[in-house]
């Protein structure tokens, strides 16, 4: 098959939806399918001019001067550069006109999103070319509030309509995104499809680096060598619920003082909040803000750790869940959104984001440090292995573009 990947940033730029998009089509690549990515420049959401999610106003673009043409690892890459940003949606005419251009040169288009301007050329052009094209909207799709909420509002009932009706699938990550499709409509063309992971390569870069003593020893130095260390890892937003983590750390340094609380993640403005809260508790030498930091330091955090809290009130997928599990740590996950199936999936303990939430943390948080056998671990990371690795993903996104153009 000739496919089109059409999403807003790819590889280098980092992101759950760049990762998806790089390994999905390196696999259909490896599966003999002709497969382009059409793509911006942008590598973050600060980088062209405008409004953004990230900033109130950036004056001056300041893109990336990645070739307009290559080939990565046999998928064949266009990026278009946006003149101007306002809230998730880019700009990009360039865009719009080959992918107009060249839609019929292609079986089947997959793009990414919602109230995005790349599904939209998508839709657009679909309404003249006929092209087929499958949405994977993942969690941009829920609700919100404040501005946001308004304006996707206005979206839903407009644009955002076109953009679902004319796709031939749907794809929703779990039963709680495929849930947010359907209170925009009653599809009848949705499919779950988790994102994929390379398990066995993720675990046996994990061991790998538990083999380097040396670097383990300084990590764990720079943290002042604790005797327990539980993780979170996640942007420092509100609803990521890294606070709630904070306020359990005096009952669990009460049974447990020599544990460290390492919060992993780029700071979206809740930071500050953060540390005021850990000031006020009187715990903040307990804890330790990274910042935004490369894969290879993250997977050094994830070989020292031993409890993996993600009390998150909206997370769309939570695949750190997946891959803190595969690290050896046991999970303890707010049992709400795509968390709650992760739970159901493959296990760990469930954190009810209804009740007193730093109770339960600093409950479950000990109760594991008592009992590091409490959650079969491996049990858990069979699971994961069964169901999300991508080679199994790759398979039932290929059978979804064949079913898509007979």
């Amino acid at each position: 098959m000739k496919i089109l990947q059409v999403v807003q940033r790819f590889y280098p730029s980092v992101g759950g939806t760049q990762n998806v998009v790089l390994n999905l089509s390196q696999e259909l690549v490896k599966k003999g399918h002709q497969v382009t990515v059409v793509t911006t420049n942008s590598m973050n959401n600060k980088d062209v001019r405008g409004f953004s999610t990230a900033r109130s106003f950036t004056f001056k673009s300041n893109l990336s001067k990645l070739p307009e043409h290559e080939k990565i690892n046999g998928i064949d890459v266009y990026r278009f550069a946006p003149i101007w940003q306002f809230w998730s949606y880019l700009i990009n005419f360039k865009m719009f006109w080959f992918i107009w251009k060249n839609a019929k040169k292609y079986d089947v288009i997959h793009t990414y999103c919602y109230m995005f301007s790349e599904p939209d050329i998508v839709a657009l052009t679909n309404i003249f070319k006929k092209v087929p094209y499958i949405l994977s909207a993942h969690d941009i799709i829920a609700s919100a509030g404040g501005l946001a909420g308004f304006l996707k509002k206005i979206y839903d009932l407009t644009i955002g309509k076109i953009v679902l009706r004319r796709a031939m699938v749907l794809t929703a990550l779990t039963e709680a995104n495929k849930n947010e499709y359907l209170n925009l409509g009653n599809f009848k063309n949705i499919q779950i499809l988790p994102p994929g992971m390379y398990c066995e390569k993720f675990q046996n870069r994990i061991e790998l680096i538990r083999k380097n003593l040396q670097e383990i020893s300084r990590l764990k130095t720079k943290i002042n060598n604790p005797k327990h260390t539980v993780l979170f890892v996640g942007r420092l937003l509100k609803y990521k619920g890294a606070q709630y983590i904070i306020e359990a750390i005096p009952e669990i340094i009460s049974k447990f003082p020599e544990t460290k609380f390492i919060f992993i993640g780029e700071d979206q403005g809740y930071k500050k909040s953060l540390v005021s809260i850990a000031q006020i508790k009187n715990v903040e030498k307990y804890c330790v803000f990274t910042g935004k930091i490369s894969d290879q330091e993250l997977y050094e955090y994830y070989s020292i750790s031993d409890i993996f809290v993600l009390p998150s009130a909206t997370e769309g997928f939570g695949i750190v869940a997946l891959e803190a599990t595969l690290s050896g740590m046991s999970p303890i996950l707010a049992n709400q959104g795509g968390l709650k199936y992760v739970l159901s999936d493959i296990g760990g303990i469930n954190i009810n984001i209804e009740s007193n939430i730093p109770k339960q943390i600093s409950k479950s948080v000990i109760e594991l440090i008592n009992n590091k056998n409490k959650l079969n671990i491996l049990n858990l990371q069979n699971k994961i292995k069964q169901k999300f690795d991508w080679q199994n993903i790759v398979n039932q996104t290929e059978k979804i573009y064949q079913e898509t153009i007979k």
